[in-house]
């Protein structure tokens, strides 16, 4: 839920670019999720163009959220993580 909320404060801050800054395992624990989730948009079915949910339900809306995210991440910095 974590990595949900703060790709959602880079949408509702209307942040034009965005850097991941990992701390310790904390950290790169978020920033695991937040990698699943910002890898979900190259998921999707090629003839529908929408990612499909858990239900199988379609969502382009989310799709096309989760690539403009993806888009605005610039960077990574891992700051006292695990190898």
């Amino acid at each position: 839920e974590l990595a949900w909320a703060t790709l959602q404060q880079v949408e509702v801050n209307k942040c034009s670019v965005f850097v991941v800054h990992a701390f310790s395992n904390g950290g790169c624990f978020l920033w695991e999720q937040i990698r699943n989730i910002l890898m979900l948009s190259s998921n999707y079915d090629n003839s529908t163009s929408s990612i499909k949910d858990k239900q199988g339900s379609q969502s382009s809306s989310l799709k096309d959220d989760i690539f403009r995210l993806k888009q605005k991440l610039v960077g990574v910095v891992f700051d006292s993580c695990p190898c």
